[in-house]
């Protein structure tokens, strides 16, 4: 599973920004010893390359990462639909192709549920949609996720992402409604342990209304730049990429820091009571 949300963000200019959120770890069971293994460094959301659309997923990590991937590649090259003046007729094609995907996809890997998520700017309109597909019943729902007209979250899912609210509670975000508390909520579901199918580095892809563009977040993890879950040595373009510390602080592609929110989290716990009450109120 993972930990996956997204929240719209409204600047004290008004500037409004859709972001999507996750964690890097992937997880499986050896079906010889029952036992559970883990990848810190893959990536779960994508970015089309010319158009404003964002793609993640949770659920089975093996067809999502399979055939998103291979998605978004054709997608970047699909005229019909990076240069679709209509919403729907996008909306379809990413159902299409991932109907496709599972007539051909083996019966016998496909054992888990997943979503697929995705956002986008269109018209100067944030539009979300989530893809759920049931492996128990076999059906795939496309279901939309409501815009809302206030700086809050639009959607959290996955094994860890069920504690985003409760993380966002803990963090006083009602006091403290900025970028850094929704994102720092997700830093404090991976740092806590809380979910052991949630783990690596931060991910970050966030669509500007206001400059009509998408933004990909290189985040400092544990000593180093990672973009997309993978060690960004040669650093990115700043131009498209932001450089941020888990406590959001940005930094200049020089390493410069340019502001300091660390001291501005106010817990209503420190992380480790919270999950050891967030466990215990779960399991009673």
């Amino acid at each position: 599973m993972t930990a996956i949300a997204s929240f719209l963000s409204i600047s004290k200019a008004g500037k409004k920004t859709l972001s999507m959120i996750s964690d890097s770890r992937i997880t499986w069971t050896d079906p010889k010893n029952n036992v559970l293994h883990s990848y810190d460094y893959s990536q779960k959301i994508f970015r089309l390359q010319n158009s404003l659309d964002i793609l993640g997923y949770c659920g089975d990590s093996f067809f999502c990462l399979l055939n998103l991937s291979q998605m978004v590649s054709y997608l970047n090259y699909s005229k019909k639909f990076t240069e679709s003046k209509d919403a729907n007729t996008k909306l379809n094609i990413i159902k299409e192709l991932l109907e496709n995907s599972l007539k051909t996809y083996p019966n016998e890997v496909l054992n888990q549920d997943f979503t697929i998520y995705w956002n986008t700017l269109f018209d100067n309109e944030f539009i979300s949609y989530r893809f759920v597909y049931s492996h128990k019943v076999k059906l795939f729902n496309v279901v939309p996720n409501k815009i809302p007209d206030e700086m809050i979250w639009v959607f959290y899912d996955g094994s860890g992402g069920k504690y985003f609210y409760k993380a966002l509670d803990n963090l006083n975000y009602r006091d403290n409604n900025y970028s850094r508390t929704y994102f720092k909520a997700l830093v404090d579901i991976i740092q806590s342990e809380i979910d052991n199918k949630t783990g690596g580095s931060p991910q970050m892809i966030s669509l500007r209304m206001t400059e009509n563009d998408i933004q990909t977040t290189s985040v400092i993890y544990k000593g180093d730049y990672y973009i997309h879950g993978i060690l960004d040595h040669h650093l990115s373009d700043e131009k498209n990429v932001e450089y941020r510390d888990l406590d959001f602080n940005y930094y200049t592609e020089d390493g410069t820091k340019r502001n300091n929110y660390s001291e501005t989290f106010n817990r209503k716990q420190p992380l480790l009571e919270w999950k050891k009450s967030t466990l215990q109120n779960a399991s009673s």
